[in-house]
């Protein structure tokens, strides 16, 4: 592994480490595999559940035999990363990373697959999924030397489209957006989250470290597809925008039960901590049946 990361540049070594301490004991209980594959038969015991008793089976045996099954843990972890404009503004290029390096560390130690998929106002680029070590190190190298796409808008829609049309296989798909976009897409991230595990991943700026900065400063209001200009030092207008966005992301992903992860630098490792422990209260992986 030290070999490996030897060659990306500008890793955050740190990062790194921390993510070994926090979460590698938590990844495959927070992740479903893709799906539950017949193992063996075996025979019934009093106490087990009728509905896997095998009839067929335990009639030509003359005794009842049950279906037992192991779940697949073979996953597919695929990173969707926003590069419009919106994207470009205050740290979210730096959370992004760092985000996205975590996980992909991680897909890769724990032997999975690994994709990734750009978009802003069209999908950009492709990474079909692999688990070799130079698909981590192509994947990281490009997001380190990653450019935003300066008047670009975000279009989720045609993103979710390509994702709806192109991956077959189940898979856990991190979304990764400041989810500002004035084209609705709630149709496509319903079928999305009903085939993936989908979760969603927003970039967020926290609304007292911009207020603090006082002067103008520019944000894209997606209602009239315009950027409008709020004065920091003067009201709390870009606090009611930002607390009013939230809102409605949160009732659109409770709405399709889509799990959420609102990021931002202050506390992104701790908000990444609680998250997994989050997963893995809700997950309940069964092995065997």
């Amino acid at each position: 592994m030290n070999e490996i990361l030897s060659k990306v540049k500008n890793l955050n070594l740190n990062i790194l480490k921390i993510s070994d301490n926090f979460f590698n004991g938590n990844y495959r209980s927070i992740f479903k595999g893709n799906g539950i594959d017949f193992s063996e038969y075996k025979k019934y015991e009093y106490g087990d559940d009728t509905k896997y008793i095998d009839w067929k089976v335990s009639l030509r045996k003359g005794v009842f035999y049950k279906r037992k099954f192991i779940e697949e843990r073979n996953i597919n972890v695929i990173l969707v990363v926003d590069i419009s404009s919106s994207m470009f503004f205050f740290n979210k290029k730096d959370i992004l990373f760092n985000f996205s390096l975590i996980i992909s560390y991680l897909t890769l130690k724990n032997n999975d697959n690994l994709s990734l998929i750009t978009f802003c106002d069209n999908v950009i680029d492709y990474f079909k999924p692999q688990k070799t070590k130079n698909n981590f190190l192509n994947i990281i190298n490009y997001l380190s030397n990653m450019h935003f796409k300066e008047n670009r808008k975000t279009n989720i829609k045609a993103c979710l489209e390509f994702i709806n049309k192109t991956i077959r296989k189940k898979s856990v798909i991190f979304f990764i957006s400041d989810f500002i976009s004035n084209i609705d897409y709630e149709k496509e991230i319903k079928i999305c989250s009903h085939k993936h595990d989908f979760i969603s991943v927003v970039i967020d700026i926290k609304e007292e470290n911009i207020l603090n900065n006082t002067g103008i400063i520019k944000v894209y209001n997606p209602e009239n597809n315009k950027y409008i200009l709020i004065d920091t030092s003067l009201n709390n207008d870009f606090y009611l925008y930002s607390k009013e966005n939230k809102e409605n992301l949160l009732n659109l992903f409770n709405k399709n039960s889509i799990d959420s992860l609102f990021l931002n630098n202050d506390d992104f490792l701790l908000e990444l901590n609680n998250f997994f422990k989050f997963r893995r209260s809700k997950v309940n992986v069964q092995t065997s049946l």
